[in-house]
């Protein structure tokens, strides 16, 4: 059987637009860096990608939480992995494009990492028998 794999559909119905973007260029360069590129279509989905308020911490710091989830499945086994990656950031003042700089690398920050937890947990991991 071979242990490569490829990428096949990535959706995310979420609000940060960016995020399947983000998600299939994290996804390419973990199979890239792992060596395990090949036939098994993996599919993606984003079941959650949150950007909230998190405990405030008083003047012009503010803290947000980021959240995302998402559902790996190869197409021919069934195999599943879910992901979930969160994150606390704070920032200073209230410049919205500052902000929207701060989510949107956040958000790639997080994608980066499952996307390399799920190809290594998919290469490396022992199929279910």
């Amino acid at each position: 059987m071979d242990h490569g794999f490829q990428i096949g559909a990535v959706v995310a119905p979420v609000v940060q637009p960016e995020i399947a973007d983000e998600l299939t260029e994290a996804l390419a360069g973990a199979l890239r860096r792992l060596d395990v590129t090949g036939d098994q279509v993996l599919d993606a989905r984003v079941t959650r990608a949150d950007w909230a308020p998190a405990a405030a911490r008083g003047g012009s710091v503010a803290s947000w939480e980021a959240t995302l989830e998402v559902r790996y499945v190869i197409q021919a086994t069934e195999r599943v992995f879910d992901s979930r990656r969160s994150t606390i950031v704070t920032a200073e003042g209230s410049d919205p494009g500052a902000l929207d700089a701060m989510r949107s690398d956040t958000f790639r920050t997080l994608a980066f990492a499952s996307a390399d937890e799920a190809i290594a947990w998919f290469a490396f991991a022992p199929e279910e028998r």
